[in-house]
């Protein structure tokens, strides 16, 4: 028979211990450990709650489904958590760690894959990495041939290292490192990209042709940012590749010529 909580007098105290008027005598302490099944309607709740051993889901299967609040260990198990904000120091997996380190840094101790094949991003026009540092890059599947020629944004078709003389400087922007920025927009069609937002559709552009978007700050404010074009450098070594080409077989015809 469930116990029914509406019908007993007063049976804990704040702190969840069993009162002067508890069913199970005076002064006497809760038993733990006992699974029961009380009825409590929907609207009843405990101002306060202490726990010595468990509070578990009917469902509960360890690493399967249901939750488990462990007291004793101070371990919440659960295959879920929705909230804005958790704060905490270090997540564990089982094969590797994920760290947020005094510096304000992320450390990671394991491998940092997506879940699929060339799917996902890392960044856009408005936000992206300042420095990477790195062994190895390596590409899967994305460079090309480029021997027959490479089209320019005016849709004229040039050979590789045509291309790359049309390559000019801008006549404003400076580099990160404080030298003449190249004009993105004198790349070949293939290598320059216009900016685009976190939904990838194109941002809008003023009236000296340069990409912004607008943020909200915290205070509700609409602020207006800039944003960058870009430069796709995988589709930039592939003509690269094609130009070095080109210049080997005209040196070696005027080899072949003097010979």
């Amino acid at each position: 028979m469930p116990l029914n909580f509406e019908n007993i007098d007063l049976p804990y105290n704040n702190n969840l211990e069993r009162g002067d008027f508890g069913v199970f005598g005076f002064n006497q302490l809760p038993i733990y450990g006992i699974e029961q099944e009380p009825e409590i309607k929907s609207g009843n709740s405990f101002n306060n709650m202490w726990i010595e051993t468990w509070i578990k889901s009917t469902n509960y299967k360890p690493g399967a489904y249901g939750f488990n609040i462990d007291g004793a260990a101070g371990q919440i198990e659960c295959r879920k958590i929705f909230s804005d904000v958790i704060d905490c120091n270090q997540v564990k997996g089982v094969t590797g760690n994920i760290k947020f380190n005094q510096t304000g840094r992320i450390e990671i101790s394991t491998h940092f894959d997506p879940t699929g094949a060339g799917t996902y991003n890392s960044g856009n026009a408005t936000r992206y990495w300042n420095d990477i540092s790195h062994k190895t890059l390596t590409d899967r599947g994305c460079l090309f041939f480029a021997d027959n020629g490479v089209e320019l944004r005016n849709g004229k078709i040039v050979s590789d290292v045509e291309a790359i003389k049309e390559i000019k400087g801008h006549p404003i922007k400076k580099s990160i490192q404080g030298l003449q920025s190249l004009d993105y927009k004198t790349f070949p069609k293939v290598v320059y990209k216009k900016a685009m937002g976190e939904d990838g559709k194109l941002l809008k552009r003023d009236k000296n042709d340069n990409p912004y978007y607008y943020e909200i700050n915290e205070r509700g404010e609409k602020i207006k940012k800039s944003a960058s074009d870009g430069a796709e450098t995988t589709a930039l070594i592939s003509i690269m590749i094609g130009a070095i080409k080109q210049l080997s077989n005209e040196i070696e015809q005027l080899k072949s010529q003097k010979k």
